[in-house]
Formats: structure tokens, sequence, C-alpha cells
């Protein structure tokens, strides 16, 4: 019995050290996720920037375990982050959005990790401009053989005055 169970141990040993371990992950192919990852954020700034939310959110992902995050709200599904976009876009005349810089770390083969501090232009319908900044943070992943952001976080700095600004003024009332 000693002779099988030595026999079984050696074999396992022999048999874990001649499976193939992956080939190194060279800094090529981690400049390559970036860019695949950075692709995905810049159609998302580029569609946005055009007032085509709806465009801008062919790229994320409606999988149940994908969420959007942005200034305290927790969107659990993608219908519901469509949802406040269809509801806020129109509000909108201009938006501009500038990255201050690009943070990317890659995190695997197939997902990266993206900040991006911005400064914005935004003007509602009829409203004086409004210049704030925001931070973004989202992760982009490739599923199902494509690149997809399964994860974003913004916030508004001085976000109550953003609102405001684009905001109507209340009608004055009659006396």
């Amino acid at each position: 019995m000693k002779t099988i169970c030595s026999l079984f141990i050696v074999g396992s040993v022999v048999l874990i050290s001649c499976q193939q371990k992956p080939a190194p992950f060279t800094e090529e192919q981690k400049k390559q996720v970036a860019d695949s990852a950075k692709q995905v954020v810049q159609y998302i700034i580029t569609n946005a920037n055009k007032l085509d939310f709806q465009t801008a959110m062919n790229v994320y992902s409606d999988d149940p375990d994908a969420r959007y995050i942005e200034n305290g709200t927790i969107f659990n599904s993608l219908a519901d982050f469509r949802k406040a976009y269809v509801e806020f876009g129109p509000m909108l005349e201009m938006l501009e959005q500038i990255p201050d810089r690009w943070d990317i770390m890659v995190l695997s083969r197939d997902a990266a990790m993206i900040t991006i501090p911005f400064h914005f232009k935004v003007r509602g319908k009829g409203l004086q401009e409004y210049n704030g900044q925001y931070l973004w943070s989202a992760v982009v992943q490739k599923r199902n053989g494509k690149w997809t952001l399964v994860h974003s976080h913004e916030s508004w700095l001085n976000f109550a005055e953003a609102m405001a600004a684009l905001t109507p003024p209340a009608p004055k009332e009659k006396k």
C-alpha cells in the first residue's frame, strides 16, 4: 500500500511539473490590453460628447454582474442606467468632456482598470454653460470575445452646483 501511495504522489508531482506553464505576459501584450480598453472608453467619450448616450452605452455590459455608479446612485442593470440617460440626455444642449490624463492599470490578459480625471463643459437647454470636473473609473473586460465596460464609477466635484446649473429656474408665481 505504501508503494502505491508513493507512486501516486510521485506521478502527481511529475504530471504537475510537466503541465505547460502559461507564456509570460509581455509588455507588448500589456500595451495591447491597455489600448483595447482605452478604445472602449474613447468610444464612450466620443459618443457622449455628441449627446448620443444610447450609442455610447453599446459597449457597456448587460451581464447581471455589471454595475454602474454615478454620484451615489448604483444602477444594478444596464437597462436602469440607460433609462436614467433617456431622461437626462434630452435636457442637454452641449457636453464636452476633456480627459486630464489616462491612468490605465492592466489587470490581466482580458481586463484593465481605467481612471480618468475630467474637465467638462455642459449646457442645459436654454441655460448658461457650466464648467466642472469629475472623476471616473471603469473596469473594461474582454467577455465572449468582445471588449466591454463591466463597471464604472463617476463622481462629479460640486455635484449639487452642477445639477443646479442644469436645472431650469422655477416659474415665477403670478401675484
